[in-house]
């Protein structure tokens, strides 16, 4: 493939993904043709110095021009670079003090296109200023390790996650993978990646701190592993948690891996959440993040991966019942206690799922709330009414007063309150 004057081969460089390095060479490179994606993934030193780089390089430019000349610019004492230089400048940002101003043709065209110049600049700086700021990002605060250990009585793998920000984070979902080396029947050595199923993959609001579970039953790809084996398919753990920052009101994401020497057999995660007494609030809740991200403890109670090879699924009677559909304005929800008919067609799983249900005082009154969205919808309709007819009367009002004060005598009458 012939390479173009603007590319290059690229020397080998390290990425780091995740927890592994990785050596990338022989890529044909063009500066320009990725320079948005480099404006994006700069660190913020290196972008302020390069706008400010060239920003000197497009003023000395025009400069230099504004030097050759014969005398483009009138007030210029002496005819320096560094008078040419300034002037530059504030034809650049748009700025123009006035003192110094193009007096010839030369000068008035090299002016243009500097004009035009700084506009498309200034503008283009701007749009990646406000790109880097407005990225939303979600804040959140992985622990160190994943733990496996039992829970509710089956080998757990637990992954800890926290918001940094105490803001909600509306519908957040999570996803695990994991990744693990295989060879296929022809010996060649693939990376190939398994989705893990969580026991609850979705949070309706996301404010303080959230445990994943994954159950390693017989369907997953954790099931009978150990930590030599781990090591052995080189197993890498990959969190991916979304959702919709009401703050920002942007859907924000964020990513943690974990390697097979992160994953820990035989522990527990420390609590965090706990109540604080004192005298002016003595129910309130206290999180620890220091204990988020610290060395989860050892569960002694824990019977090791390959336990798991005796253990089957737990069925129950029962397990999948169908509750009779009530609506909302009914006084007594599904599975009521008070409510010995819908108990005897459900039989002993409505005794079961009645325990759920939280008894209602009264019924909902669909029509007081629609009542009160219409009276607010009015005062909002009026309030914005008597808003324009303030302003087009106090418009009215200044147009009069201009007309009085330009000695005109067809102007409009202006009423006042009469005086007591």
């Amino acid at each position: 493939m012939a390479k173009g004057p603007n590319e290059r081969m690229s020397k080998s460089r390290v990425v780091r993904l995740g927890g592994r390095e990785v050596i990338t060479e022989g890529l044909q490179l063009n500066f320009w043709a990725d320079i948005s994606h480099r404006c994006m993934t700069a660190s913020w030193p290196a972008f302020i110095g390069g706008c400010a780089l060239v920003f000197v390089v497009f003023n000395a430019f025009f400069a230099t021009f504004y030097w050759v000349g014969d005398q483009p610019i009138s007030n210029v004492p002496g005819r320096g670079y560094i008078d040419y230089l300034y002037f530059s400048i504030e034809t650049l940002s748009t700025a123009g003090y006035g003192d110094m101003h193009p007096q010839t043709h030369y000068g008035h065209f090299i002016a243009t296109i500097e004009l035009f110049t700084g506009i498309f600049s200034m503008s283009l700086m701007t749009g990646l200023i406000f790109a880097r700021f407005s990225r939303p990002s979600a804040r959140l605060l992985f622990a160190d390790t994943p733990v496996i250990s039992d829970h509710d009585g089956e080998p757990t793998l637990m992954i800890r996650l926290a918001n940094e920000r105490h803001n909600i984070i509306s519908n957040a979902m999570a996803r695990l993978w994991l990744f693990k080396n295989i060879v296929s029947k022809e010996g060649q050595s693939f990376r190939r990646f398994y989705e893990l199923p969580l026991s609850r993959n979705e949070s309706p609001a996301l404010a303080l701190s959230w445990t994943l579970f994954h159950i390693i039953d017989e369907a997953s790809p954790l099931y009978g592993l150990d930590a030599d084996d781990l090591e052995s398919l080189k197993v890498t753990l990959v969190m991916v948690v979304s959702g919709y920052d009401v703050v920002a009101a942007q859907t924000v994401h964020a990513r943690k891996s974990y390697d097979y020497p992160d994953i820990r057999f035989g522990h527990r995660y420390a609590e965090i959440l706990g109540t604080a007494r004192n005298d002016d609030r003595p129910c309130d809740y206290k999180i620890s993040y220091w204990k988020h991200g610290g060395r989860a403890r050892q569960d002694h109670n824990f019977r090791g991966p390959k336990a798991v090879n005796t253990q089957r699924p737990i069925q129950r009677d029962g397990e999948h019942v169908v509750l009779k559909f009530r609506p909302r304005t009914s006084a007594h929800p599904p599975g009521h206690r008070d409510e010995p008919d819908n108990q005897a067609d459900s039989g002993p799983a409505a005794n079961v799922l009645s325990r759920y249900e939280r008894p209602r005082d009264e019924a909902d009154d669909f029509r007081h709330r629609m009542l009160a969205n219409v009276a607010a919808l009015a005062f909002t309709v009026a309030l914005t009414a008597i808003g324009i007819w303030l302003a087009m009367s106090i418009a009215d009002m200044r147009k009069t007063q201009d007309c009085v004060l330009m000695g005109r005598r067809d102007c409009a009458r202006i009423s006042a309150m009469p005086h007591s």
